[in-house]
């Protein structure tokens, strides 16, 4: 159908066929949007045709911070649910359910509905990422996912704002923290995450001292492989 035919339908109604004209937002009666498909969890992304590939990268963006099994416990999440209902009043024994859930799907654990019922262990932990070089497009997926699930941020002076920004909304961001400050985190059950672009092995004794639970996320360092070879064609 070519643009002069669809001026002409615009002016007296448009076809009975929906329309869509690839970068004529005008002529357009719809958008194709893009989606990240964790069925039954579905999330969909529309710029209104302004700019489709940057709804594409936000695609993009977005599958980097989903756990693989998201689908899992989502279908999981239907199954319990008349089983939630009438085990929890509606209120807040109901929510703390549902909360705990929330934190098992992004903890990187499989879908398990028994251990669902197991009460979480006690006491936060501290979450060590190697920024690398400080670029934030070299940070590993599972670092995107840490940093957007920490409750207090650490970053050294040397971590640039692209990084920092990465951060869940919520996240109380310090400079700092010795460690009766990060004992009390601990006994919080605060996520802490310490973003570093050195070596955090100075830190590690003193926090394993008093029993603090330490995850360490390396970064993205030079490749370790031979250079390649070409061969003359």
């Amino acid at each position: 159908m070519t643009l002069k035919l669809l001026r002409s339908n615009k002016q007296v109604g448009w076809p009975a066929v929906p329309v869509n004209v690839i970068d004529r937002p005008a002529f357009c009666q719809f958008q194709f949007g893009s989606i990240v498909n964790r069925l039954p969890a579905i999330i969909s992304i529309s710029t209104d045709g302004a700019a489709p590939v940057l709804g594409q990268a936000i695609r993009r963006r977005i599958e980097t911070l989903l756990p693989a099994t998201l689908s899992g416990w989502t279908s999981l999440a239907q199954k319990l649910r008349p089983r939630i209902n009438a085990l929890y009043a509606e209120g807040q024994q109901r929510r703390a359910f549902w909360e705990g859930f929330v934190d098992r799907v992004f903890s990187g654990d499989a879908p398990d509905a028994e251990r669902l019922f197991e009460p979480m262990p006690k006491g936060g932990r501290v979450v060590f990422i190697n920024a690398g070089p400080g670029d934030p497009e070299l940070l590993t997926v599972k670092a995107m996912r840490t940093l957007q699930q920490a409750d207090v941020v650490i970053c050294d002076a040397t971590v640039p704002g692209t990084i920092r920004e990465l951060a869940r909304r919520e996240a109380q961001h310090i400079e700092a923290a010795d460690i009766a400050e990060m004992r009390r985190l601990f006994a919080a059950n605060k996520t802490v995450v310490h973003v570093t672009c050195s070596d955090a092995t100075p830190n590690l004794a003193a926090l394993q001292a008093h029993s603090i639970a330490i995850d360490i996320i390396p970064g993205v360092t030079a490749p370790q492989c031979p250079t390649p070879q070409w061969v003359a064609a």
